[in-house]
């Protein structure tokens, strides 16, 4: 056989096995059925779901359900050591519950007096160090060429970021902040007895406290650096004294397990992986209400169920290996996909991650079909897929497009995005049910939904097929 006939031949090889590939790819898309999402959408946001708060038994049981959905599909367990066959789905993982916070600042003037301020109504400690201990030191006002190590510095304004960071590396103990329009507005509003400033509920009675309980990794318990908003007679009192500060902090803390769903969907290559995951946890039950979480983000969880179907139907196996991930504890500083990257011995060998988080309601009722594309900025292809994939399949999504340079804010994203991992996060932006209890089921745009998992399958069909650069 001459060349001319082999060249012909082997075109037309590729010609069938990248048609057959389509076709493959094809019979996976159209398993994303709108009943399909709405059903497991509907149920994990349902009332028995009670909010699947991270550390607790309605996040455990949640966990059940998405194993056994893993388990059914046919993917490989990622924990290989566990007994049992939907635990080995599971990476559990301890956190500590900390709840029953407590403060209560001293000043002691010039005079030698003490002055004791209450929080809440002179003061507010942003977040709520998980730390039983007392913190002492000098006050100073904030000087961008000392070194504050060891002190309380106080901040007339809104500091920067970057002083924010520079406090914490030097060792400063606290920072004091005086911003007059944030004191006042919030004090009208009596934000820091509730838990938002601008509250929307579904009974009758507001949350009465700022904050409840908080969820950290495991062993952490050195002395923090905390930031405080505090009253002007407090900015007063620094301003005119050599102060000595006196700040007890006391919280009860518990020892609690999470853990995160993983399957695999096994490639022909063993050392090159892509990620495609979303958190499942949400807020609970407060003050007697459900916080379901439907946008957030039982339907971000759906998505990555659907598009681990639709890879299982199409029958192909991927060039890359595929974890599929649901992650618990997002909500309190994305403890899972930390976790996660914090053990995995395969990390240098992620090619790409895929997030989802709130894909399902409409920031501007104008603008239905909006959806927020995040991807890292030195893979412009990824934007490119997708306008690629709105035009071929008639997709009625408008991208906003954001390229960006490092991202590792936001969500689950930031926890590739900090060991260099390129990731695409869909994100449908705010609404105001973001946080309440009235994220619900039938507030949720299914159209715009399934439109946003069948361009992810498509774009993460390349990502897992993708040769490596």
């Amino acid at each position: 056989m001459n060349i001319r006939k082999i060249t012909a031949l082997l075109l037309l090889v590729n010609l069938f096995s990248s048609q057959t590939a389509h076709a493959q790819k094809e019979k996976g898309l159209e398993t994303i059925t709108l009943s399909s999402i709405q059903a497991q959408t509907v149920y994990l946001a349902s009332d028995l779901m009670r909010g699947r708060e991270a550390g607790t038994s309605d996040a455990a049981r949640t966990a059940e359900y998405l194993a056994s959905q893993f388990c059914s599909l046919g993917l490989t367990p990622y924990v290989k050591n566990a007994e049992g066959i939907l635990e080995r789905y599971m990476q559990p993982f301890a956190a500590v519950r900390a709840s029953e916070f407590s403060s209560r600042l001293s000043i002691q003037n010039d005079a030698g007096v003490s002055i004791a301020f209450t929080e809440g109504i002179d003061y507010q400690i942003s977040g709520k160090p998980t730390f039983n201990g007392v913190l002492s030191g000098k006050a100073v006002a904030y000087d961008s060429l000392a070194d504050h190590r060891g002190q309380f510095v106080y901040y007339q304004g809104t500091p920067s970021e970057q002083t924010v960071s520079k406090l914490k590396v030097q060792g400063a103990i606290a920072l004091f902040v005086y911003d007059s329009l944030f004191w006042e507005q919030n004090t009208e509003k009596k934000a820091f007895q509730y838990h938002y400033n601008e509250p929307i509920y579904e009974g009758f009675s507001p949350r009465e406290t700022f904050s409840d309980t908080k969820l950290v990794p495991d062993g952490t318990s050195r002395i923090p650096f905390v930031q405080i908003q505090i009253s002007k007679e407090i900015l007063f009192l620094l301003k005119k004294s050599c102060c000595d500060i006196t700040l007890p902090l006391s919280c009860k803390r518990e020892r609690v397990f999470l853990r995160n769903v993983l399957g695999v969907l096994k490639g022909e290559k063993n050392d090159e992986y892509v990620v495609i995951g979303s958190h499942f946890d949400h807020l609970g039950i407060q003050n007697g209400y459900i916080y379901n979480g439907a946008d957030d983000n039982a339907s971000g969880t759906v998505a990555v169920l659907q598009i681990a179907k639709a890879f299982v139907a199409s029958g192909i196996k991927p060039q890359r290996t595929v974890i599929f991930a649901l992650w618990d504890g997002e909500e309190y500083g994305l403890l899972g996909s930390r976790y996660f990257t914090r053990t995995c011995d395969i990390l240098n060998q992620i090619k790409g991650y895929m997030n989802f988080d709130m894909i399902g309601r409409n920031h501007d009722e104008n603008v239905p079909e909006s959806v927020v594309f995040f991807y890292t900025a030195n893979y412009p292809k990824y934007e490119q897929w997708m306008k690629k994939y709105i035009r071929h399949y008639n997709l009625s999504l408008k991208p906003i497009y954001k390229p960006w340079d490092n991202p590792v804010g936001g969500s689950d994203n930031a926890s590739f995005a900090e060991h260099g991992i390129p990731i695409v996060w869909y994100h449908t932006d705010g609404h105001p049910d973001y946080h309440q209890p009235g994220d619900h089921a039938e507030k949720i745009n299914w159209s715009k939904m399934i439109d946003i998992i069948r361009s992810a399958y498509l774009i993460f069909f390349d990502m897992a097929q993708e040769e490596n650069e």
